[in-house]
């Protein structure tokens, strides 16, 4: 059997699955097919060369699939692009902070001036009882 074989969706779970044999706690929950899970589980991990190999292929195939509607389409590609930089910081890429929650998160952060911090400690300074730490402080005001 080939990869074009295989549908998109089993494609999908199975390279999260062998990216947890990588990095533990990737899949924090499977529900899908027992099967599926069983066949990723019945041999060791694979390259992450060949992973990404994968990865690559899935992208262009999620791409051009005609059945996808625009939503899961989406869902899908950005699922994957997190699952190739994952795959590409195992092989030793650095990325900036930024970049790296964009692309494993989708999300871009953005800079918060210190000045906002400080503020919201003088609100905590007046509202908490002094203590040696934030979470000392709120339980005594919880208990207070």
């Amino acid at each position: 059997m080939t990869l074009s074989d295989i549908s998109i969706p089993q494609r999908f779970v199975q390279l999260a699955l062998e990216l947890d044999k990588h990095l533990p706690g990737n899949v924090d929950a499977y529900f899908g097919p027992p099967e599926w899970k069983a066949a990723s589980a019945a041999h060791g991990p694979q390259p992450i060369e060949e992973l990404a190999r994968h990865a690559a292929r899935l992208v262009a195939d999620i791409d051009q699939e005609s059945s996808l509607d625009d939503q899961r389409r989406d869902y899908l590609a950005r699922h994957v692009t997190a699952m190739q930089t994952s795959l590409s910081m195992l092989q030793g890429e650095r990325l900036p902070l930024a970049e790296e929650a964009t692309l494993l998160f989708d999300i871009t952060p953005a800079w918060v001036d210190e000045r906002e911090f400080e503020e919201a400690w003088r609100l905590l300074d007046d509202l908490l009882p002094p203590g040696p730490s934030l979470r000392e402080r709120l339980e005594q005001r919880k208990h207070a």
